[in-house]
């Protein structure tokens, strides 16, 4: 019987590996082309490792949607606002309940910010980038539109209900202990100071994908969203923005993958 340091040998002769294959980890040696597998893994661990390091180095919370990573300034308050306790335990008890992706306070700032990475699959989020459901019926689409809505219609719903949900966590005081997560971010809402002109509010949709086309620019699809938008949030005293990885403001948020 061969020993196991024999049968080794053996096997890695036999599939053709040069020197440096041999020594490799048994679970990547094992494909068909490793160095493929080394490049896939050492990619992965460079994302992790990066976006740890830049949140450590320029004092960011590392924050994720839509296999995106966001990174807010530590000083700040940022949540995602559907993974709260209070949106989980409470409000989305209400029916049609939704909400932003992110609320963020500074201190003389909030950040309503909605994300929309639709690279890979633009050809069915098309409809969505024409106001006022435009194309809803007309372009094509293997999602299901039911009860969606284009980005200039769905986003202002969102803040709506965001802000109606921090009205209800802040009616509760400290009675209940899910609430407290959102007790800076309702403080600077309910502040005396908040229509201040050094009181920033945004309303932000940041919206990736190639969208640009022969007809309209990426560009023009951005601003005629944020035109339709802007219509819709007169209620509040915010400035809207539609932006992407080009174009955010790098005070707010950074992308770091």
């Amino acid at each position: 019987m061969q020993s196991c340091k024999s049968l080794t040998r053996c096997t890695t002769e036999s599939r053709g590996y040069n020197e440096g294959q041999k020594h490799l980890p048994l679970i990547i040696r094992g494909c068909a082309q490793p160095h493929k597998e080394i490049c896939r893994f050492a990619a992965a661990a460079g994302a992790i490792l990066t976006a740890d390091f830049i949140g450590r180095e320029y004092n960011m919370e590392i924050k994720e949607e839509s296999r995106m990573k966001f990174g807010f300034p530590d000083e700040n308050d940022t949540v995602k606002f559907d993974d709260t306790k209070f949106y989980r335990k409470f409000f989305d008890k209400f029916s049609g309940a939704k909400g932003v992706d992110f609320v963020s306070t500074g201190k003389d700032s909030l950040a309503l910010i909605e994300v929309k990475n639709c690279l890979g699959d633009e050809g069915n989020c098309r409809w969505r980038i024409y106001p006022n459901n435009q194309k809803k019926t007309t372009t094509h689409t293997k999602h299901d539109v039911e009860g969606r809505d284009s980005l200039d219609i769905e986003v202002p719903q969102k803040v709506a209900m965001t802000v109606a949900a921090l009205v209800g966590a802040r009616s509760f005081g400290v009675e209940k202990t899910s609430s407290e997560e959102l007790k800076k971010i309702t403080d600077f809402v309910f502040s005396e100071n908040l229509s201040d002109d050094t009181k920033k509010k945004y309303v932000i949709l940041f919206l990736e994908g190639n969208f640009g086309g022969h007809t309209r620019s990426k560009k023009a699809i951005m601003s005629e969203l944020q035109r339709s938008m802007s219509v819709k949030m007169k209620w509040l005293n915010c400035k809207v923005s539609v932006v992407d990885s080009d174009t955010y403001n790098r005070k707010i948020f950074q992308v770091i993958e």
